[in-house]
């Protein structure tokens, strides 16, 4: 995917107001930096979902284990990223990703269920 919808009001979004005002900017680049990095690894066959080590993630975010794990617990809860720990790595899964996937993406998306006729 070379890139997702970011909506130019999403600062006013209540989720990510929340997680301002929650967790001020860590948690902010938290959220769309983790969703960038799911959109670079993004695959067709299994959309929205990627895997992560956790050191990846901690050096790419510039955050703490405990607070990538206290933000994936607050992000799960709300139904945005889901994170499934297992040992050093993170399943992550973003259902929303799909639909804010760009137009070719979308249009290999479509393709993987389109229905032959043959």
């Amino acid at each position: 995917m070379k890139w997702f919808m970011h909506m130019s009001d999403s600062l006013f979004d209540p989720f990510v107001s929340e997680v301002i005002e929650k967790f001020g900017g860590d948690g902010y680049l938290t959220y769309f930096g983790t969703v960038t990095l799911m959109a670079r690894e993004f695959d067709v066959k299994d959309p929205g979902k990627a895997k992560f080590s956790e050191r990846f993630l901690k050096k790419n975010l510039q955050i703490s284990g405990k607070k990538l794990e206290l933000f994936y617990r607050f992000f799960e809860k709300k139904g945005k990223i889901f994170a499934l720990r297992d040992g050093d790595y993170y399943l992550l899964n973003c259902p929303k990703l799909k639909e804010i996937a760009d137009n070719f993406t979308k249009k290999m998306l479509r393709k993987k269920y389109e229905v032959t006729t043959k």
